[in-house]
């Protein structure tokens, strides 16, 4: 977990740099331009989140290592923990940098409900739901369910979001011809 924040604050980072570029140009209206650097930053931070991907997927005892050691039992845990609890770090990255986008363009009830989705809304129920059916399984599962769940709803709130931009820039476009 503590390699994981690393990569965390790498894309918040990423989210917290954009932030005051997204609110100029939303404000001015230039909506092309807020959807080209929101997919700019979608772009970049899912390099971070490839590499992140492959260092937990085939990495995990030397990064687990760094950290400290114990018995047999312990490594099988902890490499089996990082393989599935991070398996989905691949697309974290959406549901981030959408609820950091939300804040910068004013719309900050919109990113409280996608920074509250994965890790409150969504994380919580699951791992006291999924061991009732899954036993310990379903406290490392939890995670990567909840990243994907996250993901969708980051994806349907942009979606609409772009929908509604695109909308604004014909209006514009209208007034001024």
């Amino acid at each position: 977990m503590k390699v994981n924040s690393i990569v965390i604050g790498v894309l918040v980072g990423f989210a917290q740099g954009s932030q005051p570029i997204l609110g100029f140009n939303y404000g001015a209206k230039q909506y092309g331009r807020v959807k080209a650097l929101y997919k700019l930053e979608i772009q970049c931070s899912f390099v971070m989140s490839v590499l992140s991907f492959l260092a937990f997927q085939f990495l995990p005892e030397q990064i687990i290592s760094l950290f400290g050691s114990g018995d047999g039992l312990y490594m099988e845990f902890t490499v089996r923990f990082m393989r599935i609890f991070l398996m989905m770090v691949i697309i974290n990255n959406v549901q981030m940098l959408s609820a950091s986008f939300f804040s910068a363009i004013g719309k900050p009830m919109k990113g409280i409900l996608l920074s509250l989705s994965r890790q409150v809304l969504l994380l919580i129920p699951l791992i006291l739901v999924l061991p009732v059916f899954f036993g310990l399984d379903g406290i490392l599962y939890s995670a990567p369910v909840a990243d994907v769940l996250a993901f969708f709803i980051s994806i349907a709130v942009i979606r609409k979001e772009f929908s509604e931009m695109g909308r604004l820039e014909l209006e514009g476009a209208g007034s001024e011809a």
